[in-house]
This record gives structure tokens, sequence and C-alpha cells, in this order.
């Protein structure tokens, strides 16, 4: 069954064992639908599917939905916090690089002008300025996964809440 009539009819493929990230494209091919009916904001929309594309595909994407557990939530903010270090790291380096730079090309010289050209391939083959993860957007990522589950808890056939099984209960 195609997944644009699966999407419009509400019918799901039997024995559906997909990951995250085919759950996660499906929920937001359904927001998509929601955004061009004016039911939810471009801004919104762009959100979602940027969580998607940078966090959630790279980092849990490969996990088959039913599979999926706290300890792999636990695991890709882990993950995108060890980037986090990473980027300060490259960020720092690259600034210490930039003021060398920018001290040398002020009084260039024979010698020194050599040095500043060097200095300049060392900035060109490092990796680019980025942004750490702050809080915000990982919490961000959060409420994104959190919607998109819960939708497929409500979706027939993609997951079932099942609590593990108690003697007693309490009252």
């Amino acid at each position: 069954m195609p997944a644009h009539f699966c999407l419009r009819s509400g019918r799901q493929a039997l024995n559906d064992k997909g990951t995250v990230s085919d759950w996660m494209h499906t929920w937001i091919a359904q927001k998509r639908h929601q955004w061009k009916n004016g039911r939810l904001a471009y801004s919104t929309l762009y959100g979602y599917e940027k969580d998607k594309r940078l966090y959630i595909d790279p980092k849990i994407g490969h996990i088959r939905l039913d599979r999926l557990n706290l300890d792999d939530l636990i695991e890709m903010f882990n993950r995108i916090q060890d980037d986090n270090d990473r980027i300060e790291a490259n960020n720092a380096d690259r600034a210490t690089n930039r003021a060398r730079a920018k001290e040398i090309h002020n009084k260039p010289t024979g010698r020194k002008k050599a040095e500043w050209m060097r200095l300049e391939a060392e900035l060109a083959a490092m990796p680019p300025y980025r942004r750490p993860v702050g809080p915000s957007s990982q919490h961000s990522i959060l409420r994104t996964l959190r919607a998109s589950l819960n939708r497929a808890l409500k979706t027939p056939g993609k997951l079932k809440f099942n609590p593990p099984p108690t003697t007693t209960w309490r009252r």
C-alpha cells in the first residue's frame, strides 16, 4: 500500500516494523498537510523538520519504533552533549588561530607573511564555526519527539503502551 494512500485513508500497513526515521517522515507529512490547510504555523513545521533532520534521524533514526526506549533517548542527548563539547573546542581553536593570523597580518614582513599564509590555510582546513545545541534547543528536540511518539501511540497498529506487570496496585 503506497505511503500517501495510507496517510490519506488513515490505514496503516500490517506488520509495520518501521524505524523512528520512517515514522517521523510520515508524521511530518501529516504536519505538512495541516500546514497547507492553515492549521499549523510554518515556523512550527520548520522546527519539526529541523529537529528531525539534524538530531533525531542521525542519532536514533535507525532504531525500530517498537524498540525505542528511554536509554536510547538518554544516549541521544549524551551524544548531543558530546557534539557540543567538540563544537566548543573547534570554535576555541578557530578563534585562537584567527587571532594569531590577525596579529601577524597587521605587521606583514617576509617571514611573517609565510606564517600568516600557513595560519590562513589551517583556518580553511578547520571545521566551520558552529553554535552548540543549547538547553532550549534540546528541549525543542524532546518536544518534537514527544509529539510524534504521542501520535504514534494513538495510531492503530503503530505502538502499544504496555505497562510493566505488577502484582499489586497502589491506592
